[in-house]
């Protein structure tokens, strides 16, 4: 069996290289949990310096698996083919992982580009997610996000989460489960987040 040290991030939070950000997200909490100083799992397995190591790089697994660009690059340091990876995704994606129909709300024609909002526009999420007539409950039901961290996405209340890594990781959730471009939202992301809005 292979040492966890030697293992690749893939190994480590135990999914595949196809995994998508939901899954990368739900192994993540799970490792992460196991790893704590009150699991019953680990009870005199680690020495609390080990079990801070494990954390650490499960930690900086789940900020390389969730940045694409980062990904990639990791893929090809350890041999992954980008190009097989994609084609796998594409002919046999996870139940859990399928996008909702990108159908616009009834009465609303899918070439009005005129109302598209502008990526300044703090409601910029919540109106596309509106525009696609998704609601929040089903975006939670299909990537375990709580419905109240969705809402505090769209609102920009970007205080409310640990980290920009995990704030990255939503947006890709989101967007990948609306139906929208994924580096326009990161884009509206960065535009709301050096700019401090907290703007409803």
């Amino acid at each position: 069996m292979k040492k966890v040290t030697d293992m690749n991030y893939y190994e480590l939070l135990n999914i595949e290289p196809t995994a998508g950000s939901g899954e990368i997200q739900r192994a993540y909490q799970q490792a992460y949990q196991t790893y704590q100083p009150d699991s019953l799992a680990l009870y005199s397995v680690l020495s609390e310096a080990e079990r801070a190591h494990m954390l650490e790089r499960i930690e900086h697994a789940y900020r390389i698996l969730m940045d694409a660009y980062k990904r990639e690059q990791y893929d090809q340091q350890i041999g992954i083919s980008s190009a097989l990876e994609e084609k796998q995704k594409e002919d046999q994606q996870p139940e859990d992982e399928v996008c909702l129909q990108t159908v616009p709300p009834e009465g609303m024609s899918g070439s009005e580009e005129e109302s598209w909002p502008e990526l300044s526009d703090p409601r910029y999420l919540k109106k596309l997610r509106e525009r696609k007539g998704v609601s929040l409950q089903e975006i939670s039901d299909i990537t375990n996000i709580t419905v109240g961290a969705l809402a505090s996405l769209e609102n920009g209340e970007y205080d409310k989460f640990p980290g920009r890594v995990y704030i990255v990781g939503f947006i890709r959730s989101y967007a990948e489960c609306v139906g929208i471009d994924v580096q326009q939202a990161k884009a509206h992301f960065e535009t709301m987040y050096t700019s401090g809005s907290r703007k409803r």
